[in-house]
């Protein structure tokens, strides 16, 4: 062995860790859809109001938000708090009872 050889420090071993992917995180629920989460600019922990058939649906929407956020055109998804059948009067012509 060569003074060269013995020089050359040996590779790290590869990390078990995982490594943030970026940008907000996907989970699989139990139903095997994916969902979307992320904090907005306040900190406030948001997610989608939709689930995704894949993973890489699911991703593709946090890139949609992580780019409006930087272009400062980020609108936070809305809670529901009332219903259609609450907010509709009754005796419309959508009313079917």
């Amino acid at each position: 062995m060569t003074t060269a050889e013995s020089a050359i420090p040996a590779k790290p071993k590869p990390s078990r860790r995982r490594r943030r992917a970026g940008f907000g995180a996907v989970e699989k629920l139990p139903s095997g859809r994916y969902r979307a989460r992320w904090r907005d600019p306040s900190g406030r922990r948001a997610t989608a109001d939709q689930t995704f058939a894949s993973i890489g649906s699911a991703r593709g929407y946090l890139a949609t938000v992580e780019a409006d956020i930087l272009r400062r055109t980020y609108r936070a998804p809305r809670r529901v708090s009332k219903t259609l059948a609450r907010t509709a009067p009754r005796g419309s012509r959508h009313d079917r009872t």
